[in-house]
């Protein structure tokens, strides 16, 4: 019986003394090329997610007090991650780093099963690289990366229990069970992880066909193993959710309006949105794309065995899928493609030497892979030291995410800092979660993410008209007026109640203190001075204003 790819060692070393140096050099890389990006400004997806995860530490109700359209898991994972790691920025961003850490070691585990060893570590080096990248957006703490943090272990658990099988051991039903238990709860923090369900499909299947006794039992018992698994989270998240009383509020917002949101854009809507995600996404990393293309060409070739090279492009194929839904093609969206991509580059290498060995019999071709690999993967890191080591945050920032006001917030979140007392209130007008989580302030209403409300549906004139009533009552000290369109990402008939209400209570009863002009993509002006923001006239068509309570405005009303 043939060896299997993961028994061997690579320099014939201990495999325990193999996988921890492969490990420590892949967590090591990883924390060389992202230390300088754990200061990087709030980005609003991960801002709003430790907000919530904050919400759901003080005691409030999910989808009752505060609300996103997203499992509950998400909201407890990120109550564990700002428990762990700190609620800031930088509590955040080494939250990313230590989600990207622990992705890594899974990414090896599972390229280990593949290749072995020392391609395992060239998968966990492959993702490390791609995930340095800044324009992947890994160094910011998105919901995909704790998605991959249970996907992966779960799909591990499912390779496992292939090496049972395919070693003569059926008794190994608790790998089916872990495995659906880990992608489950993959799928209560994202629902794109129902995708990664395909493989828990497709192997036993294959499985089942490569056996020369057929057993209909068998398959059956294999998926009662991985459904029982996937049920416990479930049940207990409906169970919860129950308990609660907050179960039509929870439909609500993943089912029902979650499909308005995931509902199909324009052909040439989502067309323009592809083309522009994938040039930002492989940004400086073209060559690893390359690499991970030649490495699923690489699966036509018999070198690996017929259940892994399916595996494997099932894998990449349905990480693609993932990333489908809605065809908004995010950036963060593709970070569930890397780990396949850093597999498929393992896979490139893997083949290269079998097939010179193949060539060239008798000769130890592993240390010229080494060499070969170093150079091919370290290149573009070299290439791209400029941006990995002292590229600017500002600048990456508004590549990734061009029009939104990311740095601006951080520079007014300061300047708000300095005035701004504990007893104080503030309103966040727009979708800007990230003052929030600078300023350790709770929003005046559970509407603290406004896009949500201009969805054109029977309900955001409640909405609207309830967050509007929350700002007049509380009557915060400072309100942030964000003029700038993807914060209310406003549709062709959206009400504009909270908008034009919110707008006319604050010119009546605020003063402006500051001001972000947005003059354009790579230029703001801050104005920061009291007095000359009285006097200020934006110049840019995006700008973000701070306005202070007029106390004696409000009096005389």
């Amino acid at each position: 019986m043939p060896v299997e790819p993961a028994t061997r060692s690579p320099w014939n070393w201990p495999a325990p003394w193999s996988v921890a140096l492969g490990i420590v050099i892949s967590v090591v890389v990883l924390y060389v090329l992202r230390r300088h990006f754990i200061d990087l400004p709030l980005e609003r997806d991960e801002s709003a997610y430790a907000y919530l995860g904050k919400r759901l530490l003080e005691g409030e109700v999910p989808y009752r007090d505060f609300y996103e359209m997203k499992p509950p898991l998400l909201f407890a994972s990120y109550a564990a991650l700002i428990a762990l790691f700190g609620y800031s920025a930088t509590g955040l961003h080494w939250a990313a780093l230590a989600l990207g850490f622990w992705n890594s070691v899974w990414v090896y585990a599972i390229g280990a099963r593949f290749f072995g060893y020392f391609y395992g570590f060239v998968a966990s080096l492959g993702f490390v690289l791609l995930i340095a990248n800044p324009y992947t957006t890994a160094m910011i703490a998105e919901s995909e990366l704790v998605l991959l943090a249970l996907v992966l272990p779960g799909l591990y658990c499912l390779l496992r229990w292939d090496y049972a099988q395919n070693a003569g051991n059926p008794k190994n039903g608790w790998w089916l069970f872990a495995c659906g238990f880990l992608l489950a709860c993959g799928v209560l923090v994202r629902q794109t992880g129902i995708f990664f369900f395909g493989l828990v499909v497709a192997l036993p299947v294959f499985v089942f066909f490569r056996q020369q006794t057929r057993s209909i039992p068998n398959l059956l018992k294999w998926a009662a193993w991985a459904a029982a698994g996937a049920v416990i989270p479930a049940v207990g998240t409906v169970l919860w959710i129950k308990s609660l009383g907050v179960w039509d509020e929870f439909w609500f917002w993943n089912v029902e309006y979650g499909s308005t949101y995931a509902s199909a854009l324009r052909r040439e809507v989502w067309m323009s949105a592809f083309d522009l995600a994938i040039s930002t996404v492989s940004r400086s990393a073209e060559w690893y794309w390359i690499l991970a293309g030649l490495g699923l060409l690489a699966l036509l070739t018999p070198r690996l065995p017929g259940r892994y090279r399916l595996t494997l492009a099932l894998l990449a194929l349905l990480s693609f899928w993932a990333i489908t839904p809605g065809k908004r093609f995010y950036n963060h969206y593709w970070l569930q493609l890397m780990p396949a991509l850093a597999l498929l580059i393992a896979a490139f290498f893997y083949h290269t030497e079998q097939s010179i060995a193949r060539a060239i019999p008798r000769t130890n071709w592993r240390p010229v892979m080494a060499g070969l690999m170093a150079v091919l993967l370290l290149a573009p890191v070299a290439r791209n030291s400029p941006t990995l080591f002292k590229g600017d945050h500002d600048s990456i920032l508004r590549t990734i995410f061009p029009g939104n006001p990311y740095p601006e917030d951080k520079v007014l979140s300061q300047f708000i800092s300095e005035r701004i007392q504990p007893e104080d209130r503030i309103a966040i007008l727009g979708s800007e979660p990230q003052y929030y989580v600078y300023l350790n302030k709770k929003a005046p209403s559970k509407h603290f993410y406004m896009a949500f409300t201009m969805r054109p549906i029977p309900q955001s004139e409640g909405w609207q008209q309830e967050a509007l009533d929350s700002i007049i009552h509380q009557k915060p000290r400072f309100i942030v007026f964000n003029f700038v369109e993807y914060s209310w990402m406003p549709k062709k008939d959206s009400k504009m109640i909270l908008y034009n209400g919110a707008y006319r209570f604050t010119r009546e009863n605020y003063r402006p203190v500051a001001w972000a002009d947005m003059l354009s993509m790579s230029e703001t002006k801050y104005v920061l001075n009291e007095t000359e923001a009285l006097r200020y006239m934006p110049g840019g068509k995006r700008y973000v204003t701070v306005y202070e309570r007029n106390d004696e405005a409000l009096q005389t009303q």
